[in-house]
């Protein structure tokens, strides 16, 4: 009975225990899935923080970042249909690749030098084919943090 409780526990601890974010594939699964499943609190499980470049849904521009509540409070302006979307559709093959050279810029930025950074465009279009129409494009950033990826930066252009 004691084995079978243990064997029990195990099994229930291996389902429930993260899976490693050491590589940029478990990371991007799960991180695909989370946005999928439309959960930010496991988004904001992936997430350094504070989130640089996000500061625009608090509308302000002083490169300090939103906190894990601001991103709960903000999830769906951050995450928009066009985000998920495009995040649903993007395989890891298809994540861009970034290796930052030493760079006072980049370091002002938090993004190490000498690290792989991969990242994913998320092109949007409002008002297509008006007068009006205008077009931007928000990137979103994964780096390795303490030996786990996560979303550390996103840029907003447009």
């Amino acid at each position: 009975m004691k084995h079978l409780t243990l064997l029990s526990f195990l099994c229930w601890y291996a389902c429930k225990a993260p899976s490693s974010h050491a590589s940029i594939d478990n990371f991007w699964q799960d991180f695909q899935q989370a946005i999928l499943r439309n959960d930010p609190e496991a988004v904001a499980n992936l997430t350094a923080f504070p989130l640089l470049g996000a500061e625009f849904v608090l509308e302000k521009y002083d490169n300090s970042g939103i906190s894990r509540q601001e991103l709960l409070q903000h999830f769906e302006q951050i995450f928009d249909e066009t985000a998920k979307a495009t995040i649903a559709k993007t395989t890891v093959k298809d994540l861009q690749q970034y290796l930052p050279p030493k760079d006072a810029v980049l370091e002002r930025l938090s993004l190490p030098p000498n690290t792989i950074i991969y990242y994913i465009n998320i092109f949007n279009v409002i008002d297509e084919g008006l007068e009006t129409q205008t077009e931007s494009l928000v990137n979103l950033y994964f780096l390795q943090t303490e030996g786990v990826y996560k979303l550390a930066y996103l840029t907003v252009a447009g």
